[in-house]
């Protein structure tokens, strides 16, 4: 029988065609469904590479960020942490900056922007007394003296003060001040001075009442690349940082007395960090990329002779300022559940984020989920920052950013 040829190429011709709007439609409206996610993704305008799986790329225990779930109910609390859900318990309403733990290792000094006034509270929050008759309406910042017998005082119009609570007193301090830390014993501060004019930008010490000013290095327009925060061992007064490519930085300690002393390299960008309560060590986060752009926790030497040294990646994705030290070489950490790539960046990504509590072990580098705080309903609704650690290590307090409260959990 002979072939149709016309029919034939008719056929394969429609057959052609109909595969070729099916491959169409696929690509089109269901790729994205069913396929793996676009190469790059899009936070606040800017363009981020897709990072790894594992968003805490490095040496280290497995991701602990990537918890699926923000707010779901995690069963019922316990009033000890020991690993699960764990009550919340809230001790003061006040504003970040406004609390430390006082020199009885137990209780917490705080200012309350509602009265004006300092006061010390018991843990169980049942018993207060007024540090001072003195008020102080609505300051947005309070820094403590390492001993806690003063505390700078800030306010929104520039204002600022130091308050002597032994003596009662006050000393006005000039505007362009900024970033005021204390040194270890409390009797002079650093901080840098803003004036108008690039020239009149410096990094200064003075005693704590402002007098006997000294210019420690001049900042020019580099200023937002200097960061205040006197070393515990007192010899380093700030850090200055600077770009070495992508996903590095060089940070370089600044000595009391202007010395500059040997730097030492980061891997990532966005360095910010604490000191360890004696100064032995120096706890940074960076991002990069192969950390989604999160901020990724390391720790390492803080002796002025062997600063940024024994680095250890500790493969948490949290910010130095939501962790506190312990005794025993022991960290503890408030960990986002979750984070959205590119946080480093923009760290608001995180403010509704809740938070887990680690403990690190920081001479095995073993980490510990030591509470899930949750609220009455089994919810995990807590965002933690300026974590404050009793003497005894039995009571974990922290500001939290939902609330605007000081908020506690019992460890032991």
């Amino acid at each position: 029988m002979a072939i149709n040829w016309k029919r034939l190429l008719l056929v394969l011709g429609f057959l052609l065609v109909t595969i070729g709007i099916g491959v169409t439609i696929y690509f089109v409206f269901f790729r994205n469904i069913f396929g793996p996610p676009a190469a790059n993704q899009n936070i606040n305008g800017v363009i981020f590479p897709l990072a790894n799986e594992n968003r805490n790329a490095g040496v280290g225990p497995a991701n602990v960020n990537a918890l699926p779930n923000v707010n779901a109910a995690v069963g019922q609390p316990r009033p000890v942490a020991d690993g699960g859900p764990t009550q919340v318990v809230p001790i003061v309403s006040t504003l970040p900056g406004g609390a430390t733990l006082a020199n009885n290792g137990r209780d917490l000094l705080y200012y309350d922007p509602r009265t004006g006034k300092f006061y010390q509270i018991s843990p169980d929050g049942r018993t207060r007394t007024e540090l001072t008759p003195d008020r102080y309406p609505a300051a947005d910042k309070v820094t403590w003296a390492p001993l806690r017998d003063k505390a700078a005082i800030e306010f929104p119009d520039g204002s600022k003060f130091i308050y002597d609570f032994r003596q009662q007193k006050q000393y006005t301090l000039a505007p362009e001040m900024e970033e005021i830390t204390f040194s270890p014993t409390g009797d002079k501060i650093s901080f840098k001075f803003i004036g108008d004019d690039p020239a009149d930008r410096l990094l200064v010490t003075a005693n704590f009442d402002g007098t006997g000013a000294t210019t420690i290095e001049p900042l020019a327009d580099k200023a937002d690349q200097f960061d205040v925060n006197w070393s515990p061992l007192g010899n380093v007064v700030a850090t200055f940082r600077e770009s070495i490519d992508a996903d590095r930085q060089r940070v370089i300690p600044i000595g009391l007395l202007g010395e500059n002393f040997s730097s030492f390299n980061v891997p990532g960008r966005g360095f910010q960090h604490i000191w360890s309560t004696d100064g032995s060590n120096i706890l940074f986060s960076v991002f990069r990329k192969d950390t989604g752009y999160n901020p990724n926790l390391y720790i390492a030497s803080g002796r002025t002779e062997s600063l940024g040294n024994n680095m250890i990646n500790l493969d948490l994705q949290t910010w130095p300022d939501k962790c506190v030290f312990g005794s025993a070489a022991a960290l503890f950490c408030a960990v986002p559940q979750y984070l959205e790539q590119g946080t480093g960046l923009f760290p608001n990504l995180a403010s509704e984020v809740p938070d887990d509590f680690y403990r690190i072990d920081l001479a095995t580098g073993q980490k510990q989920l030591i509470a899930r705080p949750v609220n009455a309903d089994g919810e995990s609704s807590y965002t933690a920052s300026q974590l404050i650690l009793s003497a005894d290590e039995t009571v974990l307090y922290f500001f939290d950013q939902r609330t605007n409260q000081v908020q506690k959990i019992q460890l032991k």
